[in-house]
């Protein structure tokens, strides 16, 4: 219902100056138009003109009856929608994203990796230097890293270790000394 409003609205304007030049309005109406799921009283002229003499009045077109209804603002803001927290049904806490789970891991510096997308579709067409590459994890940015962290509960933010772990030396951040950003705690001097 927004599209043909939209495309209307465009059209009105110069047709209800035109129209309010003509013609003289003497009563106004005020009617109930949908402006995006908003009832908005607007003032709406009535589709009678009164003759000078006071006798019947003059019934004017469909178009030129209804052009003020359909000249309203269109609110274009939509509304922010706030992430859900599923909980648990019969403990009541909250619950890990198992979509999450299956397609990150979470490293213990904090960085979320994952596989390439179609890494395994259509082998038959690539070569092996693509083929190579497409085995290779991709490093999270910050803000998917947050927003993965907000998906999954404390148990799976906790460090792992294990023996002969494949990831070990993507565990650690190293080489951050010339950001300004030294990682390692330093050691306790008493």
């Amino acid at each position: 219902m927004a599209a043909p409003m939209k495309k209307i609205t465009g059209l009105l304007p110069p047709l209800c100056k035109a129209f309010s030049a003509c013609c003289h309005v003497t009563h106004v109406k005020p009617a109930l138009t949908i402006s995006n799921r908003l009832y908005t009283p607007i003032q709406s002229a009535r589709n009678y003109n009164i003759l000078p003499n006071g006798s019947f009045p003059i019934r004017r077109s469909i178009l030129q009856s209804y052009t003020p209804l359909v000249q309203t603002s269109v609110r274009t803001r939509m509304d922010w929608a706030e992430p859900t927290i599923v909980c648990d049904k019969k403990e009541g806490k909250p619950q890990s994203n198992k979509n999450v789970l299956k397609r990150f891991k979470r490293l213990n510096c904090g960085l979320w990796i994952r596989t390439r997308a179609g890494r395994s579709k259509k082998l038959w067409r690539m070569g092996q230097q693509k083929k190579w590459r497409h085995r290779l994890h991709v490093v999270c940015n910050a803000s998917q890293s947050t927003l993965l962290d907000k998906m999954v509960t404390k148990y799976w933010k906790k460090k792992t270790y294990f023996v002969d772990d494949p990831y070990e030396p993507y565990q650690k951040r190293t080489k951050m000394e010339k950001f300004g950003l030294d990682i390692q705690k330093p050691k306790f001097v008493p």
